[in-house]
């Protein structure tokens, strides 16, 4: 998600694009690090609003240095996940996802907002990865055992507890994925300057 201070005087990415632009220099972003989800999220942000090159960055050693740079005003936008509005004090503007949040549901989508893929979409995601040429009925049984534990109810009590959204997806529907996000984060890591 794109965050400001709960009390900023921005309200929309619309706002934020304006002012960017107007004071080339003046608006920080930060991140827990650089080449981090994070960075990459606000560097999608700002090139989709073609603004990157109008607003500086400050990288910190993980999300609560962030967090606390942001409550003193330091840094004006951060991305993060959204179990950081559990902590408080947080504005969301946009989500990078596919549709809204069940829970943040007034939160607009990148694409609403007009960001363009590849820059609309970016997941914090988690799969299992086997070595290539396995057997496909290993394979077939991995995905199977994957499928039972992400519908058990011990781990949509976890899920639920931490905010996590869980989404199964066969092994050939993973492997698209896997694929298509590595292809984005490429373009996003050449946006991010990063090598």
């Amino acid at each position: 998600m794109f965050f400001v201070k709960d009390d900023s005087p921005f309200n929309s990415l619309a706002e934020v694009e304006k002012a960017v632009k107007a004071s080339p220099g003046k608006y920080v972003y930060g991140s827990s690090g650089p080449g981090a989800l994070t960075h990459l999220a606000m560097v999608a942000a700002f090139s989709g609003m073609d603004a990157i090159k109008d607003v500086k960055h400050l990288p910190f050693q993980g999300s609560g240095p962030a967090m606390q740079a942001m409550a003193a005003g330091t840094i004006q936008f951060f991305g993060d996940t959204e179990t950081l509005m559990s902590r408080g004090g947080l504005k969301p503007l946009g989500v990078f996802n596919d549709k809204r949040l069940a829970n943040l549901p007034d939160v607009p989508t990148m694409t609403e907002l007009g960001i363009k893929p590849p820059l609309n979409e970016l997941y914090l995601w988690g799969g299992l990865f086997a070595p290539a040429n396995l057997d496909p009925a290993i394979q077939q049984t991995l995905s199977d055992a994957c499928k039972v534990a992400s519908e058990s109810a011990e781990f949509k009590s976890f899920a639920d507890r931490t905010g996590t959204v869980v989404r199964y997806m066969d092994a050939q529907s993973f492997n698209d994925f896997y694929r298509a996000q590595y292809a984005s984060n490429i373009e996003l890591i050449k946006a991010a300057g990063l090598k």
